[in-house]
């Protein structure tokens, strides 16, 4: 079989636009090659930010709860002290009470003390006063005796 120059220029043209078809699949699935490894590559990078966040707000939150539980440990200690102060003061609190009550009965009977004392040192004073009228009457009456006797054993 030979061929024509037309048909040789056919066939020419023909194993040329295969090639140019074969280049341009070529190219096309260079293209979507690289069209998925970006896609591919965007993906892993975007999976690994995503981890990465979920990874840091754990973290974030473990060291957030480790925070809170040392905060309220703190606070139960505190609390703990307190109740032991406010319990002595209680105590406090109530032997001064004590302390005033048994106060407050030796003020009143150191008050009835001396009231008493006052009434008996005004009830001595009322019988001394009886005492020296008694006694002035006694040494008048006496003088007088004595007058009478003075005169008694001259008559």
């Amino acid at each position: 079989m030979l061929e024509t120059p037309r048909e040789d220029a056919k066939a020419e043209s023909l194993e040329q636009t295969r090639k140019d078809l074969r280049k341009q699949r070529k190219t096309s699935t260079n293209q979507k090659r690289y069209t998925i490894t970006i896609i591919a590559l965007l993906c892993v990078v975007w999976s690994g930010l995503f981890f990465l966040g979920l990874y840091s707000a754990y973290q974030f939150k473990q060291e957030t709860q480790t925070h809170l539980n040392q905060l309220q440990h703190n606070l139960d200690e505190a609390k703990q002290v307190n109740e032991e102060k406010i319990t002595q003061l209680t105590t406090q609190f109530s032997q001064l009470q004590d302390n005033l009550a048994s106060i407050s009965k030796s003020l009143a009977t150191a008050d009835e003390t001396l009231s008493h004392n006052a009434q008996v040192r005004e009830s001595l004073n009322q019988k001394i006063a009886q005492l020296d009228q008694q006694l002035t009457k006694l040494q008048k009456a006496l003088e007088q005796l004595k007058k009478d006797a003075l005169i008694t054993p001259h008559s």
